[in-house]
């Protein structure tokens, strides 16, 4: 399926405001693929999908995924808005044909993130929190760290998920701590290897 027929189809599925986010986060990604060069096609489908399942109601996300056979953990089943990033995985590879496993993972954890994360699916994570239709303190701040350091800016973004989920005394997936905490290590063993 090409672009104009995903936006098209998703136009007609979305509210005006997620389709307008969708896009801007598809956008962003190819900036940033672009720039960490990593497939420009594959940013901007997982961009464009991420959120294709994010308004769709409880009962039918569960249904939907009983019908797929996806057993969720405990956390996913209690805090809905982790739901849609499931779910979008399934309806981007039954209802646009997206069959690239790259792209699916970055749908299925754009919420929660996880431990070794691939490149586009850092890309996805921190497009998500950067769109301009979006407001944070931060988003110039880890705008201009995406484009040196993929890894810093992910962590600054799980760093902050982390917190503002902890202020709010919402539920935190598991894949999210692990997630920050493989950065870190990481941070630290390229730290060793320069020292040493």
């Amino acid at each position: 399926m090409n672009k104009e027929i995903i936006e098209k189809k998703l136009k007609n599925t979305l509210s005006e405001n997620r389709f307008r986010h969708s896009l801007s986060v598809a956008r962003e990604s190819e900036k940033l693929a672009k720039f960490h060069k990593v497939p420009v096609e594959l940013a901007y489908l997982a961009g464009i999908m991420h959120d294709c399942a994010k308004e769709f109601s409880v009962r039918d996300s569960l249904e939907i995924l009983k019908k797929h056979n996806v057993a969720l953990d405990k956390i996913s089943l209690n805090e809905n808005k982790l739901l849609h990033a499931h779910v979008g995985a399934i309806v981007a590879r039954e209802e646009y044909g997206i069959k690239d496993s790259q792209v699916l993972d970055a749908i299925r954890y754009h919420t929660t993130a996880k431990e070794n994360m691939s490149s586009l699916l850092k890309i996805i994570y921190v497009s998500d929190s950067i769109d301009p239709t979006k407001k944070h303190d931060s988003t110039a701040y880890v705008r201009r760290l995406s484009f040196n350091n993929l890894n810093k800016a992910s962590l600054v973004v799980l760093t902050e998920t982390i917190n503002r989920l902890i202020s709010r005394n919402s539920l935190i997936h598991p894949n999210t701590f692990q997630a920050r905490n493989d950065l870190i290590i990481k941070s630290i063993k390229i730290f060793k290897k320069k020292v040493n």
